[in-house]
């Protein structure tokens, strides 16, 4: 992909989620949790973009990107209720997020506001899960 076709998606990608670059700050519990939400949310612009140049519909990329919001928030939540602070900063983006999403769907969805919430959040969590899969990122 050609620099000026990554910065077009980004713009996109910008107008469609203009808070997306401060979601690390926002899950963040402590300072420390914020290179770790970096991590995440590298991969999860990866994923929006591709949903982008995919063709999605921008209400379709607006819910996915409120979901994997949601996702970085409970991923960020685990790690610090498991102590497991030493895997998260040494482990890849990939490999970290990957101890959290698979075919079941993500990590559970505490303040879900209803079942039909948390199997859409599943279901975009399986949806990145298989992307990850098969896009070799």
């Amino acid at each position: 992909m050609t620099m000026a076709r990554k910065q077009a998606q980004a713009l996109d990608l910008l107008s469609l989620c203009n808070d997306i670059d401060q979601w690390p700050q926002s899950w963040a519990g402590f300072p420390h949790d914020v290179p770790v939400g970096d991590k995440l949310l590298e991969l999860f612009k990866d994923f929006l973009n591709q949903q982008i140049a995919n063709g999605r519909a921008k209400s379709t990329i607006k819910r996915h990107a409120d979901y994997l919001w949601i996702l970085g928030g409970e991923i960020i939540r685990e790690i610090c209720n498991d102590d497991a602070y030493d895997d998260a900063y040494t482990l890849a983006g990939k490999n970290l997020l990957l101890q959290y999403i698979g075919d079941e769907g993500g990590p559970y969805w505490q303040d879900a506001p209803s079942e039909q919430e948390l199997i859409a959040y599943d279901s975009v969590c399986r949806l990145l899960y298989q992307w990850m899969i098969h896009s070799g990122s």
